[in-house]
């Protein structure tokens, strides 16, 4: 099964609490579109970090995109471990 559309989108999707990966997703992609889907998901964690907020809803919106993507990452890490998948 392939990434549909752009991996980027998905890790925004992510983050914003619209698409959720779990270990049987991730048995379905291969080695090259895990990697491609782990690294877009750093890409938007380092945007999300940048994000400079003033309001405390801003503030809050952007602390739960960070733990949703520290949650995703760390699966990915997890499975690439026990797959062997070199990241």
């Amino acid at each position: 099964m392939a990434l549909q559309g752009s991996p980027k989108k998905l890790a925004e999707d992510i983050s914003k609490g619209y698409f959720y990966i779990t270990p049987p997703y991730l048995k379905n992609l291969s080695p090259g579109e895990f990697k491609e889907l782990y690294n877009a998901l750093k890409i938007v964690q380092r945007d999300v970090r940048a994000i400079v907020t003033i309001d405390q809803e801003d503030t809050k919106e952007k602390q739960m995109r960070l733990m949703r993507l520290n949650q995703v990452l760390t699966i990915m890490e997890n499975f690439a471990r026990k797959y062997r998948i070199i990241l």
